[in-house]
């Protein structure tokens, strides 16, 4: 059997723990409590992974909407700039017209 409050192994038959000195003979049950305890840990810790995953994915996906966004803008914006310069060179060029009519 296993010791609850140490969780060394205790030989069949012994009622103290040799490691701690806890007396297992009162606790019955006490292998069963361990496997609970553990399967209960094991479950905390993929829980945690589970939760740690979910928030770094959350941050990529973030990350991958803003990064849309941000190139959208730039590319608004270097849609006007064309437009803008596209202009500027056409009066540029009536002004050149004119100047040499």
């Amino acid at each position: 059997m296993v010791c609850t409050k140490c969780g060394h192994e205790v030989p069949d038959g012994e009622a103290y723990c040799q490691f701690c000195g806890f007396n297992v003979s009162d606790s019955s049950g006490n292998e069963e409590k361990a496997k609970t305890n553990s399967s209960k840990d094991k479950l905390i810790v993929i829980a945690i992974i589970a939760v740690f995953f979910i928030i770094i994915g959350i941050y990529f996906i973030q990350d991958a909407v803003e990064k849309k966004r941000r190139d959208e803008e730039i590319s608004k914006a270097t849609q006007q700039v064309l437009e803008e310069t596209k202009e500027i060179v056409e009066d540029f060029e009536k002004d050149a017209d004119e100047i040499t009519k």
